[in-house]
């Protein structure tokens, strides 16, 4: 084929809406379904309603992003959504198990390593006691009681390494979730479940309860960024998420979204928070 031919060739596959695709691409046009992660009560990112069914800040997103890919590939694609916990996530990702892990997993160096991210939000991380409890008012306030995290969450390892850098002699009792984490402190089994502010905000609302609060004003991490994974071997993929990232992030859509699932719990972001997320 000589260069005038090629050229022409190119030009009508461009213009014909046809993409050069990898791997990841190739999958979802053969199995016509793109895979999500996702957590269980994560509120608001993540969670199972009533019904059962996957809900959230960043499940909707991944429904963007699933009619993203639709409409640059022209497929119709069925969601597959699976149940992940703090230490399932990543390997799925990284084993292709799952496209996308639409839950509410904290932005880290090292996770960064194995995984992309798309970043959602930024959010501290805070105690939740029980209403009546006054004994906590600072991080020092912690020294020989015992605190809950739940497992393979960014809470449970900065707290770990406060502990041991502070000597504070504080027990940490891992819980597999947020419910089982509030049932430890209303149990009297813990003082307190520490995670990010809105994932116990969020359980609360979930909750209907009055029996727990949020110390917001005793950071024991500060704000993280919050993000959904996806693999990053897959150079095209990468590429499209990126593209989907700038689109809803540029047309108001991510903003949208956040107010929807956050502002019926009371939450918006601060200036800082916004321009974490949005870069503006």
């Amino acid at each position: 084929m000589n260069i005038l031919k090629a050229t022409a060739l190119s030009l009508a596959l461009t213009l014909s809406g046809f993409a050069f695709a990898g791997e990841t691409i190739d999958k979802l046009k053969e199995t016509k379904t793109i895979t999500f992660g996702s957590r269980d009560t994560s509120v608001p990112y993540s969670y199972a309603d009533a019904q059962g069914r996957y809900v959230g800040y960043s499940q909707d997103l991944g429904m963007e992003f699933k009619r993203f890919i639709e409409k640059k590939y022209n497929l119709d694609l069925t969601v597959n959504k699976v149940s992940v916990n703090g230490q399932t996530r990543q390997p799925l990702v990284v084993n292709k198990v799952i496209e996308l892990e639409t839950g509410s997993t904290s932005y880290t160096e090292e996770r960064a390593k194995a995984v992309n991210f798309m970043i959602v939000d930024a959010d501290p991380v805070v105690p939740a006691v029980l209403s009546t409890d006054t004994s906590i008012k600072s991080l020092e306030d912690f020294k020989g009681k015992t605190v809950a995290v739940v497992a393979g969450t960014t809470g449970e390892k900065i707290f770990k390494k406060l502990n041991a850098e502070k000597g504070w002699g504080t027990t940490l009792v891992l819980a597999k979730d947020y419910p089982q984490g509030y049932l430890l402190v209303e149990q009297g089994r813990a003082v307190g479940l520490v995670t990010n502010s809105v994932l116990l905000a969020g359980e609360i609302a979930k909750l209907k309860t009055t029996k727990f609060k949020v110390l917001n004003n005793v950071v024991v991490g500060e704000a993280e960024l919050i993000g959904i994974m996806y693999g990053k071997q897959d150079a095209e993929f990468t590429a499209d998420f990126k593209e989907f990232e700038a689109k809803v992030k540029s047309d108001g859509t991510l903003e949208k979204l956040y107010t929807k699932w956050f502002a019926p719990l009371g939450l918006k972001w601060t200036p800082e928070q916004r321009k974490a997320v949005l870069g503006k």
